[in-house]
């Protein structure tokens, strides 16, 4: 066990931490299952906008951000149709969001919806991944060499999911790009792993370093805020908030990465500058 994990067990023994939405074994995401049942799985060569938004925490304070999240996408063109919502009871706690809620934040119910959207998704489509929640660091067995290496992972009720689990899971959606925003501790050995090919990784911390929010202060609020906020946003005028203008826009408000104590990242292999939400 090292030392992140030690003192992680360490305070949730104590009382200071308290795990136990991730411990409990989730239902099976019936609801979930019901509405991609439902839907017509075709590619039609058109431009259509997919989304999942994750919130695997039970902190209600962090309600309004996520929700506000879904708002900016409606803004920007995302059919409510083509966005599932995932949180960390499964909607009991509905009234505190101001869209649906698909089912509960479990490992089952993002492989499932993945694993949908790999058949409805094609070329010409925008797919955007968003995981909200505490996050750590493991070893594992790499499948790619015969070592242990050390990777981030992503805090879910009935089994967490690492960036090696998510890689192998996202691989069959063959979107025209994926933009991934990661917003949990250690999320940026996500970005580092995913932003690659067509693809963009955001992520509010470095793969070795935790990442905060305090008083609802978030950078990917900041990020998320910038396709909105278009008037302060929008540096070169051109009426269109592009992901790296999001980045800088974020960088400049979010009080932490200004003063230095958080190292958010944005990797890519692409031009971000031509990519928009929009």
């Amino acid at each position: 066990m090292n030392l992140f994990n030690k003192t992680f067990a360490a305070l949730e023994l104590i009382g200071l931490l308290s795990l136990e939405v991730h411990k409990d074994i989730p239902p099976y995401p019936d609801r979930l299952q019901a509405r991609i049942s439902q839907e017509l799985i075709i590619k039609n060569n058109n431009l259509d906008k997919y989304a999942v938004l994750v919130k695997g925490d039970n902190q209600k304070i962090y309600n309004q951000n996520f929700s506000s999240i879904y708002n900016v996408l409606i803004e920007n063109g995302f059919k409510s149709e083509n966005i599932y919502v995932f949180v960390h009871d499964g909607g009991n706690s509905v009234k505190q969001f101001n869209h649906p809620v698909d089912d509960v934040s479990s490992k089952e119910s993002l492989e499932m919806i993945l694993n949908h959207l790999a058949k409805k998704i094609d070329k010409n489509d925008i797919f955007l991944l968003y995981l909200s929640d505490h996050g750590g660091r493991e070893s594992v067995k790499s499948p790619y060499e015969n070592q242990i290496v050390e990777v981030s992972r992503f805090f879910l009720r009935g089994g967490d999911i690492n960036e090696l689990e998510l890689e192998k899971a996202l691989k069959p959606i063959y979107a025209k790009n994926k933009i991934l925003a990661f917003d949990f501790c250690y999320d940026g050995g996500f970005a580092d792993r995913l932003g690659k090919n067509n693809d963009i990784a955001v992520s509010s911390s470095l793969y070795n370093r935790v990442s905060h929010a305090p008083n609802l202060d978030s950078f990917n609020v900041y990020f998320f805020q910038a396709f909105r906020d278009i008037c302060d946003s929008d540096y070169n005028n051109d009426k269109r908030v592009s992901i790296d203008e999001a980045y800088r826009y974020a960088i400049e408000n979010y009080s932490l990465a200004k003063k230095g104590v958080d190292r958010p990242q944005l990797v890519s292999k692409i031009d971000v500058r031509n990519i928009s939400l929009r």
